[in-house]
């Protein structure tokens, strides 16, 4: 009996769904009896939550009474939902239970942020630009090094030796925090900028809560609102990622049906608005829209003459970008180059190497390379290479459009896994409101046969390959490569650590601080190169850049020079494990190279 409800809740599709809201929202009757499979994902959550609820009272106890009663009526509250989840028998029940868990996570939440919401580098950002848009001054190509003087706010250094202190990001966020403010006027504006993604993050939950089917809800809870997760914090932080997320919710959920047999309908228009509201938030969601529209056009050209396919996937995204155009028209009408560049800053600042992909490669694993411009024309190619791969077999692809884009950027310089972490929820909701069966229809273009040297068929080894995914390797292929130049291309600055100058650092744990180096370079390229330098010790990330007390500001090909070098804030501490290392980045073309700094014994 319990395998038949699993299947009938898992197939029944938008009628199950509208029905699951209705029975959460209304209480009428469900006493179909609830799946075991749901009981385990509302346990599963339980505990997830409980996990992550004790931080939150480890930081109320002491410093709120009122808070701390809200963190003990929500653990009780979880407590309660443990018991019933194996208690209850209907899914009306059970679905009370998942909202019983929102709500204690909500209130988790609440909580957390109003102990902790400091503003990091993005949240300062977005607060300095509603503070400047407010006093009528401009906002994009205005440098705010002043803001990045509070310990522990990240710099964006970049590789031709220098800083971003700029605002680099589509103007949404800073107009909702200038409203905000507006309405609060005791808010910072730092603190308002971390309110607005703390509000935007809750509606997501909420909304993907309402959206899933009842057997996911809890899921949805998790991945919103867990602190042990990464969107919570970054929420608290202001991270502009959270905005855009929470705004792409209502654009994923049951995206395959939107344009449906010609139409898009109300719900096809919001869909398009929201879209465009995400695009002005922030840049991840431009490298999703293509992907989604993509699918939607194979989609609707399974059910409809090419023409009106076109047209309707035109419309919608005429509609975001005209909702894009908008929200940014102000701040293009008065300063169009500075607000063109500052919000594509992200994209052609060339950011120094952080993250977790296969930059750590070069980074990490060996002393550098001289091509790391390839890792970004490798995730160029393979952004390009999905894309193809989606038009050509959108019935096998379209079930991934939601994950591939965030793909690429296990291949560019700033591969940071918060990237995917900020769009996981997004993951969720498409896999649990599109059916794989809805994309058993959709068009594919007919792939013509390769020719015979370029099939993959006619390799040793590939004759098992089915006939069409020689196409799909064969798109790879590019990516593949600029990824093989990027990571086996040696450093191009041979260095030797020669005298280093160290000093005690007090009684602290790091006794041993490096405060200037002497070293030998010898540029092995074929380019003349301008190096910039810096400590790299146990963070992710490199120092402020060192002074260059001595030594050639440019080095000739094939030439060597000796640089003395000095850190600019007193001490590098060395830390306890994986000692020192100096780091040499050049831009124009991008390169690093490493070396071992030694250190006294013990």
């Amino acid at each position: 009996m319990t395998h038949v409800a699993d299947t009938t809740v898992a197939e029944a599709g938008p009628a199950a769904e509208s029905a699951d809201i209705s029975a959460a929202v209304s209480g009428k009757p469900g006493h179909e009896p609830a799946s075991r499979v749901h009981r385990g994902v509302t346990l599963f959550a339980t505990v997830c939550l409980m996990g992550g609820g004790m931080p939150v009272w480890q930081s109320t106890v002491y410093a709120s009474s009122r808070l701390t009663a809200f963190v003990l009526a929500a653990y009780g509250s979880l407590l309660l939902a443990g018991v019933l989840a194996l208690l209850v028998r209907s899914r009306r029940s059970l679905v009370r239970v998942d909202l019983l868990l929102l709500l204690a996570a909500l209130a988790f939440f609440g909580c957390n942020y109003a102990m902790s919401h400091t503003a990091i580098d993005e949240g300062q950002l977005t607060g300095q630009a509603a503070r400047e848009l407010l006093a009528g001054h401009q906002v994009y190509g205005v440098p705010w090094p002043n803001l990045f003087k509070t310990t522990g706010i990240a710099i964006t250094k970049t590789m031709s030796g220098g800083a971003d202190y700029t605002y680099g990001y589509p103007p949404l966020g800073a107009l909702l925090t200038a409203a905000l403010k507006t309405v609060v006027p005791s808010l910072g504006f730092a603190a308002a900028a971390t309110a607005v993604d703390a509000i935007a993050l809750a509606l997501a939950a909420v909304v993907l809560w309402l959206g899933l089917p009842s057997e996911w809800r809890s899921t949805a809870t998790v991945v919103c609102l867990s602190s042990v997760l990464y969107l919570e914090p970054s929420a608290r932080n202001g991270h502009t990622g959270v905005l855009a997320m929470a705004l792409l919710v209502p654009v994923v959920l049951r995206w395959t049906r939107t344009g449906a047999g010609g139409r898009l309908g109300r719900w096809g228009v919001l869909q398009a608005v929201f879209l465009g509201l995400a695009c002005s938030a922030q840049q991840l969601p431009w490298f999703v829209a293509p992907f989604l529209l993509l699918g939607l056009y194979a989609l609707r050209r399974g059910e409809l003459p090419a023409k009106q396919a076109l047209a309707v996937v035109a419309r919608y995204a005429a509609i975001a970008v005209g909702v894009f155009v908008a929200v940014c028209g102000y701040f293009l009408v008065q300063s169009p180059r500075a607000a063109i560049q500052g919000i594509v800053l992200t994209l052609t600042q060339h950011a120094g190497p952080h993250g977790e992909g296969l930059i750590d490669i070069s980074y990490y694993l060996t002393a550098g390379s001289a091509r790391l411009d390839w890792y970004g024309y490798g995730t160029a190619a393979l952004l390009v290479g999905m894309a193809g791969m989606l038009f050509l077999a959108p019935r096998r692809m379209g079930p991934v459009v939601w994950v591939m884009p965030w793909c690429a950027f296990y291949l560019s310089v700033r591969s940071q896994d918060g990237y995917f972490q900020m769009m996981m929820p997004l993951w969720l909701a498409a896999f649990a409101t599109c059916l794989p069966a809805e994309f058993a229809t959709a068009w594919q273009p007919r792939r013509p046969s390769l020719p015979a040297w370029a099939s993959l068929r006619g390799l040793r080894g590939m004759r098992a390959l089915p006939r069409g995914r020689s196409w799909a390797v064969l798109l790879l292929v590019p990516a593949l490569a600029c990824m093989g130049v990027a990571t086996l291309s040696g450093p191009p600055l041979s260095m030797k650590v020669g005298t280093v100058v160290t000093a005690h650092s007090g009684t602290s744990v790091h006794a041993i601080g490096v405060s200037q180096v002497t070293v030998e370079i010898t540029n092995t390229d074929d380019t003349a190169l301008t190096p910039h330098f810096s400590f790299s010790g146990d963070k992710d990330g490199m120092s402020s850049y060192l002074r260059v007390l001595s030594g050639p500001a440019t080095l000739a090909p094939h030439t060597s020079a000796s640089y003395r070098l000095q850190y600019t804030h007193g001490n590098y501490p060395a830390p306890a494990l994986g000692g020192i290392k100096l780091r040499a980045v050049t831009d124009g073309p991008m390169t690093i190279s490493t070396a071992r700094v030694p250190l006294p014994a013990g």
